[in-house]
């Protein structure tokens, strides 16, 4: 059923077309802002957003008034006497507004006098079968899609009403057209499923059209069931609301099941949403609509299933998509399917519909409903997807839970399966533990309880057992199985006894509890101790390294068991995700990227797990923190597009915290720590002048921290790696006298600096920069060549120095990068023996890099050695070896490129190669 307010304002917008007032595009804007202030007119809205002015609004009303007396006071039936809605149903349709949806489709039910649900695009004439034995007959229009028409026909061999769909006449000379609707038919046809709308008959018309016929679905959509779940019962706060969302969701468990056996066939649905699952009369569930599948592969997790893969012999499944195209319904489209990765959409792809498709069951709305498409799009992309229990507070957790795991931006971290999904939400409907949502340990005990409440009667206990080490403690706290059993042996005493059993198995429990907070608080404390210990240098330095990794990793196996069995504890679950945290860190360090991620994801797991309105201001500067760490991650493997997202996701949380304390210095120092990171993605992406601006804020909020009373260890050597960055940036947008002054004046800052602080451990790490860089200016610009070996020298002794305190694959990167350097700089003077053992010791440490962890950075380090090998084979006249490792060169490049695309540093001096040695490239 309609509103009455989208009835008329419906009416004014078409009219105001009609007129020439207002343009299609200013009616589609107004109606959007109209979706969120339904109590005012629609041409008070068009005056505002500037289509028409006071005169026109009032004349409009006027005018609209007049129409609707004419017609009865019948906003239906004036809208249906205009004729001229089917020209702009589309675009309203898209707005996904359900008054706004109810009224059109009323509409276009008068206009073409059909029974039943109508959900049209366009006007349309279906074509009469005449084939040769007549056995279909067209008695009357049904609905639209896409690509073709659909009408209720008679089957004159069974004598039954079918459903016969042909493609659209505009569409039946386009080959592509043809080709994807006979796929479609031939598809569904071969998914035999409950779930799946069977297909009859296949054939072509005499005038060449082809048709299907299938079963006629007498029911409705999922979409209008929802619609009405909504309007009429806004918040699941009753009995008979739970019975009509336990409906909804056994429906979708049955959707599941049947992608389940689609996916097992090879087949990818790509376009799931309400409106394309319709719902019979005597509980059929079925998925319509798989004009946009994709059929032929299928992924590992059904390799073994015996079910034949479906591989279309009408045509290509996907000859209709390309890379970068935009494939099915932008409101429960994945971020694959967005993006128009289409070597990346799988079936996590049609998982991610269906957890689209929950969200609309709990909101009444999609996930990213009511936005302009380009914004929709976009927040698809980068997953900005409103909690479900912020539209709907009395929406169940755990359901919630499952939901924003199925629409995890992210495929791994979504359900793998289908199944899995129906699965969660069985246990839901069962009233079990699902798995996305760890349950406090308060509603474990309430659902033990419901489930042995004669047993409770009698005796409750808890047997809870942790254990961590830290160096020489051992806290273990022991059960009470004895207690227990004696409970469960005394049933049958009196009810008095029991009871006093009871209370005495509670006062153990809370016992046994109280000991486990002490054994967490003493674990922190010592890995607190063990810290600082560190930072004091009480023992020789490579043996505090051994110390530190091997006390977290302890710590992390510890709090990962102690978390398992406590999963509900908000105080335990921080302190999981900082030590998640820091061993992510070392990690790192020591280049174990893949367990570096994880254990960063894991601790950004745990910490959104808290609302955002309930952290304090500590907890949001140490997740932004977390943010800047994973962005750092993902920089060394290459992904710096989720690099950028995660630095701006930092950035954001750091903004709001400045806001709200701007006395906190702290928080200046994050904000700057995330904004030198984007520094180097835009300058690796060649924005060199807003790499600029950053570098220059970056560089006046450490200077003044480093100006205050109680600066932190790192506020002056990141004033200096800021101003190392703009000295880069002037070098690769090949400013190259900018850059040698700049590059001259920060060395000389820079020593200053250490001169003044002489036990700062990062100044030694902003020298080596400054000293690298000024070294390649040196060279680039054909300079002195023996003042590019003393800068590097210098560098080289100074990582040397490092060494002995730190263990850094950082470290070993530099001084591979310092001997290139100044293999070229002996190079140029002509010492080429002496250049021979520089690039030959260059070589070796980037191929134990590469051994250890195969990178982007790598990859360009060893394509720039071998460049330099190259130069130096010329030089000594080895031509023929001289060009074999140029081809390793390119090789190298092409490597770094294709592990880092986004990279456009790399790209462009792959280019560049191909360009300035085409017959190298050939061979």
């Amino acid at each position: 059923m309609s509103s009455k307010a989208a009835d008329r304002n419906l009416l004014v917008g078409i009219l105001g077309l009609q007129l020439g007032l207002i343009s299609e595009s200013q009616l589609i804007e107004a109606m959007q802002k109209w979706m969120f202030r339904k109590s005012d007119s629609i041409e008070l809205i068009l005056e505002e957003c500037g289509a028409i002015n006071s005169r026109s609004r009032e004349s409009l009303s006027e005018i609209a008034r007049q129409h609707l007396k004419v017609h009865n006071n019948d906003p239906i039936e004036s809208i249906s006497a205009l004729g001229a809605l089917t020209k702009i149903c589309t675009p309203l349709l898209a707005l996904d507004d359900v008054d706004l949806d109810a009224t059109i489709s009323v509409v276009l039910q008068d206009s073409l006098g059909t029974p039943g649900l109508i959900e049209p695009e366009a006007t349309f004439m279906p074509v009469r079968m005449s084939s040769d034995n007549d056995r279909f007959q067209i008695l009357r229009p049904h609905a639209h899609g896409g690509l073709g028409v659909v009408s209720i026909a008679e089957d004159s061999q069974l004598h039954r009403e079918v459903a016969l769909k042909e493609i659209k006449a505009e569409l039946v000379n386009d080959p592509g057209s043809r080709s994807r609707f006979m796929v479609e038919a031939e598809v569904t046809g071969r998914l035999e499923h409950p779930g799946i709308v069977p297909v009859y008959s296949l054939g072509t018309a005499s005038n060449g059209t082809p048709f299907y016929a299938m079963r006629l679905i007498r029911g409705q959509s999922m979409k209008s069931m929802i619609a009405e779940l909504h309007k009429s019962r806004p918040m699941f706060d009753t009995l008979a609301d739970g019975r009509e969302l336990r409906k909804l969701i056994r429906r979708l468990i049955d959707v599941c099941n049947a992608i389940e056996y689609a996916h097992s066939r090879g087949v990818l649905h790509r376009d799931i949403k309400p409106a394309n699952i319709m719902l019979g009369r005597y509980g059929e569930t079925l998925v319509v609509d798989w004009g946009l599948a994709r059929a032929g592969t299928r992924n590992e997790s059904h390799a073994s299933s015996d079910e034949t893969t479906v591989v279309p012999q009408s045509g290509d499944s996907s000859s209709e998509t390309k890379m970068g195209s935009v494939v099915g319904t932008i409101a429960y489209m994945s971020p694959e399917q967005a993006e128009g990765r289409l070597d990346l959409i799988s079936t996590q792809s049609d998982v991610y519909s269906l957890g689209a498709t929950l969200y609309c069951i709990l909101t009444g709305q999609s996930p990213v409903a009511s936005a302009k498409q380009e914004d929709m799009l976009q927040r698809v992309r980068l997953g900005k997807i409103d909690s479900p229990l912020t539209l709907n507070e009395t929406i169940p957790r755990p359901l919630e839970a499952v939901c924003l795991k199925a629409l995890a931006l992210d495929q791994n971290r979504r359900y793998q399966k289908a199944s899995s999904l129906a699965e969660e939400l069985e246990r839901w409907l069962g009233d079990e533990p699902v798995v996305a949502y760890p349950e406090p340990v308060a509603k474990r005990i309430s659902r033990w309880v419901k489930k042995h409440r004669m047993f409770v009667t009698t005796a409750a206990g808890v047997l809870v057992t942790a254990t961590i080490a830290l160096a020489a403690v051992a806290v273990m706290v022991r059960g009470q199985n004895v207690v227990l059993k004696d409970a469960y042996n005394q049933v049958a005493v009196a009810e008095k006894q029991a009871t006093q059993e009871r209370d005495a198995a509670i006062e153990q429990r809370d016992l046994t509890l109280r000991n486990l907070d002490i054994a967490r608080t003493l674990a922190m404390a010592m890995l607190d101790r063990a810290e600082s210990r560190l930072s004091k240098g009480d023992a020789s330095p490579r043996t505090l390294i051994e110390v530190r990794s091997d006390l977290t990793e302890l710590a992390f196996d510890n709090f990962r068991k102690l978390h398992e069995s406590n999963p509900g504890d908000r105080e335990f679950s921080w302190q999981y995700a900082k030590v998640a945290r820091v061993s992510g860190n070392l990690k790192r360090n020591v280049r174990q990227l893949e367990t570096a991620n994880e254990r960063i994801q894991l601790s950004l797991q745990l910490q959104n797990q808290i609302a955002a309105d309930q952290r304090t201001p500590a907890e949001s500067d140490y997740l932004a923190e977390t943010y800047r760490e994973l962005a750092t991650n993902l920089m060394t493997a290459g992904k710096i597009r989720e690099a950028e997202v995660s630095l701006v996701r930092s950035a954001e949380i750091c903004e709001g915290l400045q806001k709200s304390h701007p006395e906190n210095l702290n928080y200046i120092r994050t904000t700057a720590l995330a904004q030198i990171e984007l520094v180097a993605i835009e300058t690796q992406q060649h924005h060199f002048e807003k790499a600029g601006e950053l570098a220059e804020k970056v560089v006046a909020a450490f200077t003044k921290l480093a100006a205050t009373e109680e600066p932190h260890a790192v506020d002056a050597a990141f004033a200096m790696f800021g101003r190392c960055h703009q000295v880069e940036i002037l070098l690769r947008s090949k400013k190259f006298p900018e850059a040698s002054a700049a590059a001259k004046e920060t060395l000389a800052l820079v020593r200053d600096k250490r001169l003044a602080l002489p036990n700062d451990q990062f100044l030694p790490q902003a020298l080596i920069s400054i000293l690298m860089t000024s070294a390649e200016i040196e060279l680039a610009t054909n300079g002195d060549p023996s003042t590019a070996v003393a800068w590097l020298d210098e560098a080289f002794q100074t990582v040397a120095a490092l060494k002995t305190t730190m263990r850094s694959a950082a470290l070993v990167q530099n001084e591979a990068t310092i001997l290139c350097f100044r293999a070229e700089a002996l190079r140029k003077q002509s010492k080429l023996s002496d250049s021979a053992s520089a690039i030959q010791a260059a070589r070796n440490l980037a191929e134990n890099l590469l051994k250890n962890v195969d990178i982007p950075l790598h990859n360009f380090l060893m394509f720039r050695i071998q460049m330099e090998e190259s130069h130096l084979l010329q030089a000594e006249a080895k031509m023929l070896d001289a060009t074999q490792r140029l081809n390793e060169a390119i090789d190298s490049l092409k490597k770094a490129s294709e592990q880092s695309m986004e990279n456009v540093e790399y790209q462009q001096q792959l280019s560049r190669l191909k360009a300035e040695h085409p017959s190298a490239e050939k061979k």
